[in-house]
């Protein structure tokens, strides 16, 4: 399976019981949600594929890279994040033109986390004030480790992110209507080794216990199947 950087945390929480009740073994491998749509295209051998955006799902729909319609299996929230032991603090996206957020993380602007931010901050009306301070990222996921490494003094990620590592702390959330929803669609790939498989653990995920799984990791529901 292609997962998004930021499901790193419940796949391996999915694996680990999906391993024990079956016979399947999962393979993950992670990243940009971009990234790894190009690499769907251009032939990589995938079973199962969550993104961290619809559009990247739809890009390998028009394509007819998929078998079968995507169905969402989580949610997300945005939040901006600082180190723990950071001075600088900020309530809202408006704080975030303080001095003393110099440095700025932010996960590139084709990449579902940055698109989000950037969204969410030209919602604000503070994006053309602060973008000059933005230090990229490959992933969501590199955001928090330059935010949680005190690289950069707030950095953009989801909520499940900030609650995974300690070395970070939640400043504020975005509203929800401040950018496009966050969610994980997931389907299966066309030319797929272990289609059957995939399909059971998109069943999997998609349960009470899957869904169990990403509620404790941070995130929102997805749609019941």
């Amino acid at each position: 399976m292609f997962a998004a950087a930021s499901l790193s945390d419940v796949v391996a929480d999915w694996k680990e019981d999906f391993e024990r009740d079956g016979p399947y073994r999962v393979k993950a491998s992670f990243g940009a949600t971009s990234d790894l749509a190009r690499q769907v295209l251009e032939g990589a051998p995938c079973d199962l594929f969550i993104a961290a955006s619809a559009d990247w799902t739809a890009k390998l729909q028009q394509a007819n890279a998929l078998d079968g319609l995507p169905a969402v299996v989580a949610r997300n929230r945005l939040v901006c994040i600082a180190p723990k032991d950071g001075v600088a603090d900020a309530r809202s996206a408006q704080d975030l033109r303080k001095s003393g957020f110099l440095r700025i993380a932010i996960a590139g602007e084709n990449v579902p986390a940055g698109k989000y931010a950037r969204e969410a901050l030209k919602h604000a009306g503070v994006l053309d004030h602060v973008k000059g301070r933005f230090v990229g990222q490959k992933d969501v996921r590199a955001v928090l480790r330059a935010v949680a490494a005190a690289e950069c003094e707030a950095g953009f990620v989801y909520a499940s992110d900030a609650r995974a590592d300690p070395a970070v702390r939640e400043m504020f959330t975005f509203a929800l209507g401040s950018h496009s929803p966050i969610e994980y669609p997931a389907a299966l790939c066309k030319g797929g080794r272990s289609l059957e498989g995939a399909r059971r653990l998109l069943e999997h995920i998609l349960s009470a216990s899957g869904q169990e799984r990403l509620s404790k990791r941070g995130f929102l529901p997805g749609d019941a199947p």
